[in-house]
């Protein structure tokens, strides 16, 4: 009897072998954001930060089948001249953090740790520094950086990010125009930057003073003489800072009648007969070659009329007289 419960028990052995054993694969990679999606007991977990340097984690401490877990990221960097392009990458519950670049472990890795003081779980951060050299000997296409987050379960990895060199080309896509318009006019002025890495910023000058547009497009709703300047747009990036060719903003004014002015006698040298109105081209007076205004300066009625024609008539005898 014995014997028999120990057959069975062999045979129950046998069936849980490793070789008919079946693990659930896990991902290779975990961001903190997606724990959720695989442990619903951190569905209630809200962390707050208290201080700056405050590192939330779940409430157990502790990650899916004990991996580590990223708490920081490596990102996009640019190379400058002389400048490396710092990779920062920090993981909870690892014994080790290290990079691997374009599929090869980089042994400069510089490796840091310490266990936070709120929970008591300890933080390995790494530094990597790629500098152009690095860049200038790799040939296999765009240079690329993983890192790596290590504990006796099993590793994780981050996504992969980027390294290139940073650079600004100095001619201008699209160069700001000069524009000259009537008063009261809407104007643009459009500037497209260098191609550059990462992506150029804008921003506008008048005069040289710095003011708020930030777009491509600087718009002027509607200009007067305050506005007449000189304008440049500015590119810039992490590499250098362009400035484009200047645009000037002209403004001219047009002129444009006042009111007429309330009726008066019209004089005809010591006589008076009848009634005349006038107005004046101030409103506003032309400017920066603007127009005059167009139309008569005077009106008066027929016997004023006739009056100014006899005083004309009178005039011009007078001064053959003379003659």
């Amino acid at each position: 009897m014995w014997y028999g419960e120990l057959v069975n028990v062999s045979a129950v052995i046998g069936e849980i072998s490793p070789e008919h054993t079946t693990q659930e694969t896990r991902p290779e990679y975990i961001h903190p954001d997606g724990l959720l999606n695989f442990d619903p007991y951190l569905s209630d977990f809200k962390p707050e930060v208290e201080e700056d340097d405050y590192i939330p984690l779940p409430e157990n401490d502790e990650t899916i089948d004990g991996l580590p877990i990223f708490l920081l990221e490596p990102k996009n960097a640019y190379v400058l001249r002389n400048k490396p392009a710092t990779l920062l990458c920090r993981a909870a519950n690892a014994l080790q953090v290290y990079f691997k670049c374009n599929d090869v472990r980089v042994d400069k890795t510089v490796q840091l740790e310490h266990v936070d003081p709120q929970n008591g779980v300890r933080v390995v951060e790494a530094e990597l520094n790629v500098t152009r050299n690095e860049l200038d000997e790799y040939f296999g296409g765009r240079y690329s950086c993983e890192c790596y987050a290590w504990n006796s379960r099993g590793r994780i990895r981050s996504q992969a990010n980027y390294i290139q060199f940073a650079y600004i080309k100095k001619q201008f896509a699209q160069q700001p125009q000069s524009a000259t318009v009537e008063a009261g006019r809407q104007v643009i002025f459009r500037c497209s930057p260098p191609p550059a890495a990462p992506p150029a910023t804008i921003k506008w000058t008048r005069n040289g003073v710095t003011i708020e547009a930030t777009d491509e497009a600087l718009v002027l709703p509607k200009v007067g003489l305050q506005d007449i300047a000189n304008y440049s747009c500015i590119a810039e990036n992490i590499a250098g800072r362009r400035e484009s060719d200047v645009a000037v903003l002209s403004v001219y004014v047009n002129g444009g009648w006042s009111d007429w002015s309330a009726w008066t006698p019209c004089r005809c040298g010591s006589q008076t007969n009848g009634k005349r109105r006038t107005r004046t081209c101030t409103e506003p007076a032309p400017a920066n070659g603007g127009a005059h205004c167009r139309g008569q300066a005077a009106q008066g009625d027929e016997e004023c009329a006739r009056c100014q024609t006899g005083k004309e008539n009178n005039d011009f005898l007078n001064k053959i007289s003379l003659d």
